[in-house]
C-alpha cells in the first residue's frame, strides 16, 4: 500500500499517515505550488486538470484500486476535477472523493466556492472532513451556518452523495483534534474508502 502525490507536494504529515494504510493506492491532489495559480475557467485550469487526469490515469494502469483525496486548496481541484472531467477518470479509480478542509469562504467576502462540489455528478461520492474551528467555515459575512453545519447544509444542495465528518480541530482537520476524534476520522475514511 503506498500513498502518492502528484507534483511531489505534500499534503499535513498526519493525513498522508492516516491514508497510507487504507487503499491501495491514493492520489493525493496538491494544495501548493503551482496549483495555486488556478483559475476557474481559464486556460491554465485546463492544463492542471489535464495533468491530474493524466496522474490518475497512470495510478490506475497499475491495476491498483485508486482513490483520489486532497486537502485545503487541493479540495477545490479535485471537487473541479470530478465536476468537469469524471468521464475521463479510468474505471479502477474509485468514484469517491476525500476532502480534509474543503475552503468553502474566501477571506475576503465574495462569492462562496460550493460550485464545484455542486457540480460533482450523482455517481461519485463525497466525504468532507472538516475541523469547526476552521476559518474557510466561520468567515462573518457567509450567508451558511457558522463551522461544519455550513457543510452540512451545502450537502442537501449537490447532486453527489456527500457525507460529512466533523472534529474539533482547525482548517487541517486533524489539527487540534483530540486523539478521539482522530481515531473516528479514521474509522470513517476506511469505511467510505472500503464501503
Amino acid at each position: 500500500k503506498r500513498c502518492e502525490t502528484t507534483m511531489n507536494l505534500r499534503p499535513p504529515k498526519a493525513i498522508v499517515s492516516m491514508l497510507e494504510g487504507i487503499a491501495n493506492q491514493v492520489i493525493l491532489v496538491p494544495s501548493s505550488g503551482k496549483w495555486k495559480s488556478w483559475n476557474p475557467g481559464g486556460v491554465n485550469q485546463d492544463k492542471l486538470l489535464d495533468e491530474l487526469t493524466i496522474a490518475a490515469a497512470k495510478a490506475a494502469s497499475s491495476g491498483a484500486s485508486v482513490v483520489l483525496a486532497s486537502s485545503s486548496f487541493g479540495c477545490r481541484v479535485a471537487a473541479q476535477l470530478w465536476a468537469d472531467r469524471s468521464q475521463d477518470i479510468p474505471d479502477n479509480v474509485k468514484r469517491k472523493l476525500i476532502c480534509f478542509g474543503y475552503p468553502l469562504f474566501r477571506p475576503k467576502p465574495g462569492q462562496d466556492r460550493s460550485a464545484a462540489l455542486k457540480s460533482i455528478p450523482n455517481n461519485v461520492k463525497v466525504l468532507l472532513v472538516s475541523g469547526d474551528r476552521d476559518d474557510f467555515l466561520n468567515r462573518d459575512y457567509q450567508s451558511y451556518p457558522k463551522g461544519t453545519k455550513a457543510l452540512t447544509l451545502l450537502a442537501k444542495e449537490c447532486k453527489a452523495s456527500i457525507e460529512t465528518e466533523a472534529t474539533n480541530g482547525r482548517h487541517n482537520p486533524l489539527d487540534g483534534a483530540k486523539k478521539a476524534e482522530k481515531t473516528n476520522v479514521c474509522r470513517r475514511v476506511t469505511s467510505f474508502v472500503h464501503g
